[in-house]
């Protein structure tokens, strides 16, 4: 009859070696008298010799799955800002906003363009009152163009999408802005409807 003994010292991620001993001196019979005269023969040694086997352990810590950061609001309310709705001038259009491509920019879409990322000045009169860029950021910055595309050509004839408007070059831009940057609407001298009754 064989006793085992396992011992494992355990760090993650190596390799460890156990030892297992096997095979145990036999147990004296506690039956059997043992001579005390000095003639007697030396007893023989009965022990069992050891041997050592060596197993392959590998512990490995589980992947652990990284909790995932919550997804900012970019619809959040603005502080201290009130809205309200006004009628427009001139009478809406024919069909609803959403089905009109002259107001729902996805509608047309567009295609990335390789124009000049920055302000360009036309030839021809000028409106003083037209909104300004610099009036979409609270610090009154002219915004930095992050990318330029050009817009799709609308067919009203069968009321889908067209080539890509030609002329001007750029016909759409992204601007640069800080993470949860608000943005306001630029200001201007014309009035554009009627709010709570009066222009």
């Amino acid at each position: 009859m064989f006793r085992f003994q396992l011992a494992i010292a355990a760090t993650v991620g190596l390799l460890l070696l156990t030892t297992l001993p096997i095979g145990v001196p036999p147990q004296a019979d506690p039956l059997t008298p043992t001579p005390l005269t000095s003639d007697a023969p030396a007893p023989r040694s009965t022990m069992t010799p050891i041997s050592w086997v060596y197993l392959p352990i590998m512990i490995t810590q589980p992947t652990l799955t990284p909790t995932p950061s919550p997804t900012p609001n970019t619809c959040a309310a603005i502080p201290g800002v009130n809205y309200s709705s006004l009628s427009v001038n001139p009478p809406p259009s024919d069909r609803p906003a959403e089905q009109h491509a002259d107001l729902n920019l996805a509608l047309r879409s567009y295609a990335p363009t390789g124009g000049f990322l920055g302000l360009v000045d036309y030839n021809g009169p000028t409106d003083p009152n037209a909104p300004q860029l610099p009036g979409l950021f609270a610090d009154r910055r002219t915004p930095t163009f992050d990318s330029v595309y050009k817009v799709y050509n609308w067919d009203w004839g069968c009321n889908c999408r067209s080539s890509l408007i030609s002329s001007p070059e750029v016909t759409l831009a992204k601007l640069a802005t800080a993470p949860g940057e608000i943005i306001s609407l630029p200001g201007s001298g014309s009035r554009i409807g009627r709010l709570n009754g009066d222009f």
